[in-house]
């Protein structure tokens, strides 16, 4: 609200902005930073820029007769201009960290799964078979869907998205070895080791790529199009990726219930 602070049951306009001296008046914080957002300022970025940018939204796309400016700033040629300004390396360097975080950000998955190990119920089913590939598919895409709707311009091609996806998947494998055969299970049989690295790593990559390729998809419709990417059209394939893993999982603990029985 604007000016002094009444109580909820005066309904005085006595407060009202254009009714107090230039003393009185005061504007609301939140509205100088909405203000901010929507006019911005001098020191915004290109991208803060192309984000407020209107010329993509539905009522100047919707009708074929609808002209778009010449220098009018729309998501393509934001695209294409920061595609130009970045370099091969820097691509090259960006990928390299989307890879190597994804897999430490799906870490919490690996605990929420490996925290039930050694015991058989509902509540560790639940946990190893449905939230644990839920948090870890999530997680293990989650930067490199950033990088498709906010820096699509740091990525090469459908095919590079989904090795990126993939490779992410690896690296996370990897972690989750360490922690499984080094950590909880240290005197874990030659056989159980060799599958956790060749089964457990495929899989793991797999469901990843599974994952990456919907969002590459979408990355390469809004390249194409010259449209801002819809992740949710990418939900599809990380959902086949979670029920993927979650079978594999559930599978291995019945497995491993009937064996105890």
């Amino acid at each position: 609200m604007f000016g002094k602070k009444y109580s909820s049951r005066n309904q005085s306009l006595a407060g009202e902005p254009h009714l107090l001296n230039a003393a009185e008046a005061r504007v609301d914080p939140s509205e100088l930073k909405a203000a901010r957002m929507i006019v911005g300022t001098e020191d915004d970025s290109f991208a803060e820029e192309a984000e407020r940018s209107v010329h993509d939204e539905p009522a100047h796309t919707a009708s074929p007769d609808q002209v778009v400016p010449e220098n009018a700033l729309t998501y393509a040629r934001w695209f294409e201009r920061m595609r130009e300004e970045t370099g091969a390396i820097e691509r090259v360097v960006l990928a390299f960290l989307i890879v190597l975080t994804a897999g430490p950000l799906a870490v919490l998955g690996t605990f929420m799964g490996s925290m039930y190990g050694p015991t058989i119920g509902y509540v560790s089913f639940v946990a190893i078979a449905v939230i644990g590939p839920t948090i870890e598919e999530v997680m293990k895409s989650a930067l490199i869907g950033f990088a498709v709707e906010k820096k699509p311009f740091v990525l090469i091609s459908r095919a590079h998205i989904v090795a990126m996806g993939a490779l992410s998947g690896v690296a996370f494998a990897v972690i989750e070895n360490v922690l499984y055969l080094k950590v909880y299970f240290p005197d874990s049989e030659p056989g159980l080791v060799a599958w956790r690295w060749t089964v457990c790593v495929a899989l793991h990559a797999f469901c990843s790529a599974l994952a990456c390729y919907g969002l590459a998809k979408v990355w390469h419709d809004g390249v194409t199009h010259g449209k801002k990417p819809s992740l949710d059209r990418a939900y599809p394939y990380l959902i086949g990726a979670i029920l993927i893993h979650g079978v594999y999982n559930g599978c291995v603990v019945l497995f491993e219930a009937a064996r105890l029985v």
